[in-house]
């Protein structure tokens, strides 16, 4: 079977979405996908993330570190907001 590797952009995507578990954000990333419909490159990384989600397990989910880009995007926003 072939690695599941997702891209810095899909990974950057489910940190937004402040996932707990594997199944839930898939089902997060199909609620928010008629939000995103009219921009083609977040529609596309959208249905990949989700696709790949379902290929993996739920211990390669935890292991994605996903903690790091949530980290990362709370610094960005705080930097914004003192500026």
């Amino acid at each position: 079977m072939r690695k599941i590797v997702f891209d810095e952009e899909e990974l950057l995507v489910l940190a937004v979405l402040e996932p707990d578990t594997r199944k839930n954000t898939i089902a997060r990333l199909e609620e928010i996908l008629p939000e995103v419909r009219d921009d083609p490159d977040m529609e596309a990384i959208v249905i990949s993330a989700a696709e790949k989600l379902k290929r993996i397990t739920d211990e390669a989910f935890d292991l994605l570190g996903l903690e790091e880009y949530r980290e990362e995007l709370q610094a960005e926003d705080e930097e914004g907001a003192e500026e």
